[in-house]
């Protein structure tokens, strides 16, 4: 083979080189293009805050005023408000209302749930200071309403107590013509329990905690009392009650102070949470 025919393979080997590379670039891979995930944006229903008006049931039927105002489906909610119970519904006094009623647990002062409580199966917790109760769920608010604890002479202890024993019907230690129905005793020793008994508005108790008749039947129905040996030796304790807070007997109640801030009475976790560690209360207790 001459030269020249060595020089044109050459130059036909070099060509068809150039042509596959050529080709071979314009064979692009498609590579996989990664789209953005897009998360929908959820949009949480938004919450009206509560907001609060007064009435002064100044006719000669204040039941019947009250009624004009409030539906009988609500009426229980707006009296434990006041803390009161139909029996105490009075000419001239002064109630406070909500102005809608499609949330009621809107209507507590206690926090919906306190994470802090979560492995606590049941837990009952007293406000003095509001007259209020809040019942806990493994933290979760299942429960709350209005109270009356004691008058300024023989006021309800603050403290960390338990269920102990309950009675349909007990007779007061104070008084036996008093017939306490529901009752759930927390201190055995001074006999103060959480029972039915009216509730006029204000701190009223012999140092016991008062509540309505529907709070008061299913605190008695919900609430685990202790379990004792045949020696009568605790084996366990109750469901833990933890009462906190002064009442200020002077000072106007509270609840009629919605009006103007319907946060004053509000509670946080921070607050029950301050409250517990004073007592130590063991936050891993379960069944």
């Amino acid at each position: 083979m001459n030269k020249k025919h060595i020089s044109n393979a050459v130059v036909l080997v070099l060509f068809i080189f150039c042509v596959f590379l050529l080709l071979k670039s314009d064979k692009t891979i498609p590579q996989e293009i990664k789209i953005p995930e897009i998360v929908p944006e959820v949009l949480k229903p938004e919450i009206k805050p509560i907001s609060y008006l007064s009435v002064v049931l100044d006719s000669e039927n204040p039941k019947e005023q009250l009624n004009s105002l409030v539906e009988d489906k609500n009426l229980d909610a707006v009296l434990s408000l006041n803390r009161i119970d139909k029996n105490h519904i009075k000419k001239d006094m002064t109630l406070v209302y909500p102005d809608r009623y499609d949330d009621l647990f809107s209507l507590s002062s206690f926090p919906r749930s306190i994470e802090e409580l979560k492995a606590v199966p049941k837990m009952m917790i007293i406000s003095q200071e509001i007259q209020e109760f809040g019942a806990y769920e493994y933290g979760k608010l299942v429960r709350f309403g209005g109270l009356s604890s004691g008058k300024k002479s023989t006021p309800t202890k603050n403290g960390l107590f338990h269920a102990n024993w309950k009675g349909k019907e007990v007779v007061s230690t104070s008084n036996d013509e008093w017939i306490l129905k529901w009752n759930v005793n927390i201190d055995n020793f001074d006999g103060i329990g959480i029972h039915e008994y009216e509730l006029p508005g204000y701190p009223a108790s012999h140092s016991c905690v008062r509540l309505s008749s529907s709070d008061a039947r299913w605190f008695y129905d919900w609430v685990e009392q202790w379990k004792l040996s045949k020696e009568d030796k605790i084996i366990s304790q109750g469901a833990p009650v933890l009462i906190f807070g002064q009442y200020d007997y002077e000072d106007t109640a509270p609840w009629k102070l919605l009006v103007e801030d319907p946060y004053t009475m509000t509670l946080s976790e921070e607050d029950i949470s301050k409250e517990l560690t004073k007592y130590n209360f063991d936050l891993t207790l379960s069944e």
